[in-house]
């Protein structure tokens, strides 16, 4: 079951006791409705839980069991819902009580500021979707009118955000979609789903932990590796000076760490600056180093010019 399904599922299996939450819930769904008028009423979702929701929402408020059909269908390897309220009679009564005729405006004087949240409840639960946690955090609504979209983006603005929320228009629908863990946990605890909050909030923070660990291992295996390039080319600066017979002609102190490298070619800088017969810091024994790396450099230059000159 993806995130969103057992989001959905969950808020199904809420205990909303009060007349006033159905109520909202059921109006959060009527109003993203496509198909909602005084011909037809018809809920499609992928999510049986929310398919028993909605059908038990219709028949308690039109008071008449006749009144609903269910259709199972399959898309896609999904099984499909599809609720219908086919009694001009009930379909009559729920959009009475609802307030909702031709226009697609949603009425404030319904909405209980206290149960807003169950409001939002309905919303998601007919047009919600959340991506997966190991992923990008984004929660997104597909509505099918314009200012229903809006109206919902300035209703969610208005309870509990000033920011962050945006509508586009895409493949034909209006897509109200926010981004960010922490917003997207607000919103599933104030739609009552706390639980389902701190799972994410725990989520995002593992995958944090895990990506900062492996710039740690990444970081720590490309030092290594310049280390091992550096120490190799180090090694081979001072055979070079030995095997040209200027070992002897070093100063006392590059000698000694030249003879130390070769001896450890495993230690590290901090680790020969440590074991000199007169310990010094990192910097020395690097800067010491250097000056190998550079004298060898020259024997170089100074064979391949003799090399040269005698084949001229």
């Amino acid at each position: 079951m993806s995130t969103s399904q057992k989001i959905k599922s969950d808020l199904c299996k809420r205990k909303v006791y009060s007349k006033e939450s159905q109520f909202l819930c059921f109006y959060g769904i009527l109003i993203t409705l496509k198909n909602c008028n005084e011909n037809e009423i018809i809920f499609t979702t992928a999510n049986a839980d929310t398919a028993e929701l909605f059908k038990n929402f219709c028949v308690n408020f039109s008071h008449d069991k006749s009144s609903v059909k269910e259709r199972k269908t399959k898309k896609g390897g999904r099984d499909y819902y599809e609720i219908s309220v086919i009694s001009d009679t009930a379909r009559a009564k729920i959009l009475s009580a609802f307030q909702i005729y031709n226009s697609h405006d949603i009425s404030r004087e319904l909405i209980d500021s206290v149960l807003v949240g169950d409001f939002f409840a309905g919303v998601f639960l007919s047009c919600g979707n959340l991506t997966e946690p190991e992923k990008s955090y984004h929660l997104e609504m597909v509505l099918p009118y314009e200012k229903t979209a809006l109206d919902i983006k300035k209703l969610l603005e208005e309870s509990f955000w000033q920011e962050g929320i945006k509508v586009i228009f895409r493949r034909g629908k209006y897509v109200l979609y926010m981004k960010g863990s922490e917003r997207i946990s607000d919103f599933l605890t104030y739609i009552g789903l706390s639980d389902t909050a701190i799972e994410i909030y725990n989520t995002e923070i593992y995958k944090n932990i895990r990506n900062k660990a492996n710039r740690i291992a990444n970081c720590d295996a490309a030092n290594i590796e310049r280390a091992v390039d550096a120490g190799l080319k180090q090694l081979s600066d001072i055979e070079y000076i030995y095997a040209a017979g200027k070992r002897k002609t070093l100063p006392q102190k590059l000698r000694e760490t030249a003879d130390l490298r070769l001896e450890n070619p495993q230690m590290t800088l901090r680790e020969l600056a440590e074991n000199l017969d007169e310990p010094v810091t990192r910097s020395c024994v690097n800067h010491r180093l250097k000056k190998l790396s550079l004298l060898a450099q020259t024997l170089r230059e100074k064979n391949e010019f003799r090399t040269s000159s005698r084949e001229v």
